[in-house]
């Protein structure tokens, strides 16, 4: 009388957007599995933990400097893998949106160039952002990182604690 019908719903890290929305999977799943709107079940359990938590946090970290090393352009902030952990190790399966602000908290739009954004942990992948295409960063700056609300949170890790 009950059915876990697990996760499945993603998160979009490319965009602010809710995609797909849950009632675009609610009328996918009435569609595929009717039997789950019918009163076949008494109970339907998800876990759409991820899927809700995500968009609903944001990390903001004060770039404390900038350098260039062997023709890279390298963004020294706080956001790494101690916190990113998943970003860190799988940066393509869990990109992190990233805006640039400056000082005053305005969002930085001009010269836009590739960048790496790396964290404060000693080893030498603590990237988050590799050769992403971002505004010109400098020391004083802001960088926002997106969708940080489910994993991030939830993961962190002592490794190369600060």
């Amino acid at each position: 009388d009950t059915i876990d019908i697990g996760g499945g719903l993603r998160v979009n890290f490319s965009s602010p957007s809710i995609t797909p929305t849950f009632s675009t999977y609610a009328s996918i799943l009435r569609e595929v599995v009717p039997e789950l709107f019918d009163n076949t079940f008494k109970r339907v359990i998800t876990e759409f933990g991820r899927a809700l938590c995500a968009k609903a946090g944001w990390f903001a970290s004060y770039v404390e400097y900038t350098k260039n090393n062997g023709g890279r352009d390298i963004v020294l902030q706080h956001v790494g893998a101690d916190i990113a952990i998943r970003t860190v190790y799988h940066p393509t399966i869990w990109p992190l949106r990233v805006t640039v602000h400056d000082a005053s908290g305005k969002t930085r739009t001009e010269n836009v160039k590739k960048q790496d954004i790396a964290g404060p942990c000693c080893i030498q992948g603590d990237i988050i952002a590799h050769e992403r295409e971002l505004p010109q960063v400098y020391a004083g700056d802001y960088v926002v990182v997106y969708d940080v609300g489910a994993y991030y949170h939830s993961s962190y890790s002592r490794y190369n604690c600060r």
